[in-house]
């Protein structure tokens, strides 16, 4: 009889694991995000926090005919109806893009702010709307206009917008006027000549492409948020060619870009870590003529450590069709195709979206066309996040409020006996940031207050970290996001 009981043990515990196994780390069935007899593309994720609840707002364009387009809109978590919301005849609405209010100053009723381009006449204009918590919504304010340009554009979450317009890169820094109010700031022009494809980043980088001689360069400039201003740009990078010049600014915690290009005569992944000022050439599988690359860094906290590990989504062939190939944290160099369909698909995004106690969720969404029509499919894997300390019975009860933080937060814990104890603050680097907390505690709660500076004083950006507690052998971490 006891030789049953544990081979039942045994049996249980194996399927304990496995339902584990099957609930994280694996990408599910794609489902379809738009309907399958109209023309959809671009889509843009933005998960929102909104007064102790979170929302993944989905914004893309719709054909409506060959002289108009809309943007549309909807709230994934709930699969809400898809609301038409910018819509005119013979009026294009292009390119939406969604900016979280993460630098706005405390006591800010804004939850996002919608960016797009309208062309009218053949006049682009680059406009935003602000949206509220109480879900109403400001009228369109307009930035830029130009009868020659398409005024290419890209944001930042709380940081600004930077777009192209004759030839240069202009930059404008986006402020809080009051619980409903936007400020725009003074516009930088960062680049003059020839330049395309700027790319903002949260960790205050600006991206660009160039031509050099025969050559297309990638250009960087980093922008000073204290002093608002920003360094002279810098060349990152040379190629013949250069396709998929994109960033992981999506993600919120770690800021990179990720391109293809072509050097004769070989095609190359390239990955650029613009806080480390490295640029590393990724060996993948992929298909450079069909190949849209996207990266995304998201930490795997274990024990006291966090791993950053780099998820990437691109196009390849399998068989005759294009599908969409992402990689896990199980096997970060293995990849798997998430799309599986006949359709042809393209353009994979990855985006970060809800998250629980110990989990978030990683989007993947693509443009597949199918019978004629391109249609929007997303697909998600559940990864963990939070402490991973196993020796749960003996943890030191520890909780930080706000979190996500903005100027302040307060870390509490408690001790069952007294001792000495460590609690230190990481980035997703494990780079020690900051050392709050070293020194003999009683027994008892306790409390102690980080403002999201580094040990010299200096403010770190947005970003996720992790604060560490040591006490008597037994450690707990814990992630705290900074949306200043």
């Amino acid at each position: 009889m006891k030789t049953k009981n544990i081979f039942m043990l045994l049996i249980s515990l194996s399927l304990i694991h496995l339902a584990f196994a099957q609930e994280f780390y694996e990408w599910q069935e794609p489902v379809m995000l738009t309907d399958a007899s109209s023309d959809n593309f671009n889509p843009y994720i933005s998960h929102l926090y909104a007064s102790n609840d979170q929302k993944t707002i989905m914004a893309w364009e719709k054909i409506i005919n060959e002289n108009t387009t809309a943007v549309c809109m909807r709230e994934l978590m709930e699969m809400t109806p898809v609301d038409t919301f910018l819509y005119e005849e013979n009026v294009h609405y292009l390119n939406p893009e969604i900016m979280k209010p993460s630098w706005f100053f405390d006591g800010s009723e804004i939850l996002y702010l919608l960016f797009y381009n309208k062309v009218e006449s053949n006049t682009h204009s680059l406009n935003y709307i602000t949206f509220y918590e109480d879900g109403t919504y400001s009228p369109p304010t307009p930035m830029a206009s130009s009868t020659e340009d398409s005024l290419h554009f890209s944001v930042a979450d709380g940081l600004g917008v930077s777009w192209n317009e004759g030839g240069g890169i202009y930059f404008s820094r986006v402020f809080n006027n009051g619980p409903k109010g936007i400020q725009l700031g003074s516009i930088d022009q960062l680049d003059s000549v020839n330049c395309s494809n700027p790319v903002l980043t949260n960790l205050f980088h600006c991206a660009w492409l160039k031509p050099n001689g025969n050559n297309l360069s990638i250009y960087s400039a980093e922008y000073n948020p204290w002093d608002q201003l920003w360094n002279d740009p810098v060349e990152v990078h040379t190629a013949s060619e250069i396709k998929g010049f994109g960033g992981s600014t999506k993600a919120f915690m770690y800021d990179a870009l990720f391109w293809f290009d072509h050097n004769e005569p070989y095609n190359r992944a390239f990955y650029y870590d613009l806080q480390y000022d490295e640029v590393i050439e990724v060996d993948k599988p992929y298909n450079t003529d069909k190949s849209y690359p996207t990266a995304l860094d998201h930490p795997i906290m274990v024990t006291a450590f966090d791993i950053p590990q780099t998820l990437v989504s691109f196009v390849a062939d399998s068989g005759n069709n294009p599908e969409i190939y992402a990689n896990t944290y199980n096997g970060a160099n293995e990849y798997v195709n998430i799309s599986n369909d006949p359709g042809l698909d393209t353009k994979p995004e990855l985006y970060i979206g809800e998250t629980g106690g110990y989990w978030m969720k990683i989007h993947c969404v693509w443009e597949s066309k199918n019978n004629g029509h391109s249609v929007l499919m997303g697909n998600y894997m559940k990864v963990m996040m939070g402490s991973t300390n196993e020796n749960q019975s003996q943890h030191n009860d520890m909780s930080i409020h706000p979190n996500p933080m903005s100027n302040l937060t307060t870390i509490e814990y408690a001790l069952k006996e007294k001792g000495e104890v460590s609690i230190q603050i990481y980035d997703q680097h494990g780079k020690l940031i900051d050392h709050l907390v070293n020194e003999e505690k009683a027994a008892g709660s306790h409390q102690v207050r980080w403002n999201g500076t580094s040990i010299n004083g200096t403010p770190v950006p947005a970003g996720v970290y992790l604060v560490k507690i040591e006490t008597k052998g037994i450690t707990e971490t814990e992630k705290l996001i900074i949306n200043k």
